[in-house]
């Protein structure tokens, strides 16, 4: 359950700008080479979540479809964390996709 909790608000974390940034060298320098920097990063993002959520989802599908449970006293279903996670790291990688989209925009 903690899993599911921590990867959700990934996306609006993302969107609000609430997440831990280092501003260090991007505060000094102009705005048009800090959104060529966002540019930048936001595409980074892109391709390594993009990874991440490819195999998030193939883990998704294969547990929805193997009806797979967890082993012990107990048995729980494994597919509702497994789809939570996979949906939000889904959400988090739109985010990083419209934040490149509208990063590029912003430099024309």
């Amino acid at each position: 359950m903690m899993i599911p909790c921590s990867i959700l608000p990934l996306a609006y974390t993302q969107a609000a700008g609430k997440h831990l940034v280092i501003r260090l060298v991007v505060d000094r320098v102009s705005v048009k080479a800090q959104n060529v920097c966002h540019v930048i990063t936001s595409t980074v993002g892109v391709v390594v979540i993009g990874l991440l959520t490819y195999a998030s989802i193939r883990i998704m599908i294969e547990s929805v479809l193997e009806k797979e449970i967890t082993i012990g006293a107990i048995p729980i279903l494994v597919s509702p964390f497994r789809v939570a996670m996979g949906l939000g790291v889904l959400l988090f990688w739109v985010e990083f996709l419209r934040q490149t989209i509208t990063g590029i925009k912003a430099l024309k």
